[in-house]
C-alpha cells in the first residue's frame, strides 16, 4: 500500500518537528478551557429541561385559567428557545474539542503513516457528522426564532455564517462521505476499494481541512455568546 505523501508533509513535518512541544501545550490548553466551557453548558441545558418538564407537569396536573396557562406556555416558549441556544453551543463545544484531539493526534504521528491514516480517517467523520447536525440544528424554525429576536444586519450575518459552513460541507461532502462509507462507519466488502480510498487520503490536507473548519466553529462560537445574552432576555421578558 502506497502512502499518499507529498512535499507540502515533508516541510510541515520539519516545521513541526521543532514546534511540535509548543503546539501541543497550546492544544491541551484550548481543551482544558473547552471541556470546562462545556460543563457550564451542560448544566444549562439541564436545567432549561427540569423547567420546561416541570412546566408540563404543572400543565397536567391542574387546572389553570386562561390567563395563567399562557402565562406557563410564554415561560415553556422561552425556556425551549433557550434549550435550542444551548444546544447549539454543546455541538459547537464537544466538535471543537474532537477537532483539537484529532489534531493532537495528526501533530503527534509525524512518523507512524498508519496512525496518520486512522486519525484522518476520524476527522473526516467527524467533520462529515457534525456539520450535518450544526447545519440542522439552525435550520427554518431556528431562523424562525432568530428573525424574530434580531436586528435584520444581525439576522443576516447568522444567515452568512449558515451559508459558510454548508458550502464547506458540500465541498468536501463527497470525499468525506467516501472515506466514512468505505474505512471508518463501514468498511467497503472489496478491499480495493478501502485501499484506494486510504491512498488518496493526505495528511497536510487533512490539517488543512481542519483549521479550515476550525475557523467557521470559532466565529459560530463567537456568534453563539450574542445568542446566549438574546436566550437571557427572552427569558426575564417571559418572566416579568
Amino acid at each position: 500500500m502506497q502512502y499518499n505523501i507529498n512535499e507540502v508533509d515533508i516541510q510541515l513535518q520539519r516545521l513541526l518537528n521543532s514546534e511540535r512541544e509548543n503546539v501541543l501545550n497550546s492544544l491541551d490548553s484550548s481543551i482544558t478551557t473547552g471541556e470546562l466551557s462545556l460543563e457550564l453548558i451542560i448544566t444549562s441545558i439541564k436545567h432549561c429541561k427540569k423547567q420546561i418538564s416541570s412546566i408540563d407537569k404543572y400543565l397536567c396536573e391542574k387546572d389553570y385559567n386562561a390567563s395563567d396557562r399562557n402565562s406557563l406556555m410564554v415561560k415553556r416558549k422561552a425556556f425551549d428557545e433557550n434549550l435550542a441556544i444551548w444546544n447549539l453551543c454543546g455541538h459547537i463545544q464537544l466538535t471543537s474539542i474532537q477537532v483539537k484531539n484529532i489534531q493532537k493526534r495528526l501533530y503527534s504521528e509525524l512518523t507512524n503513516e498508519h496512525q496518520k491514516i486512522m486519525a484522518i480517517g476520524d476527522a473526516s467523520l467527524l467533520i462529515y457528522e457534525s456539520s450535518k447536525v450544526i447545519i440542522d440544528g439552525t435550520g427554518k424554525s431556528f431562523i424562525g426564532f432568530l428573525s424574530k429576536e434580531l436586528a435584520p444586519d444581525q439576522l443576516e450575518d447568522f444567515k452568512s455564517l449558515r451559508k459558510e459552513l454548508t458550502t464547506y460541507r458540500e465541498i468536501n461532502s463527497k470525499s468525506l462521505k467516501d472515506i466514512r462509507v468505505k474505512n471508518v462507519a463501514h468498511r467497503d466488502m472489496d478491499i480495493l476499494n478501502q485501499i484506494s480510498v486510504i491512498e488518496e487520503l493526505n495528511w497536510s490536507n487533512c490539517i488543512q481541512l481542519l483549521l479550515d473548519y476550525e475557523k467557521i466553529l470559532n466565529r459560530f462560537g463567537a456568534y453563539l455568546s450574542s445568542l446566549i445574552h438574546l436566550g437571557n432576555k427572552v427569558l426575564a421578558i417571559a418572566f416579568q
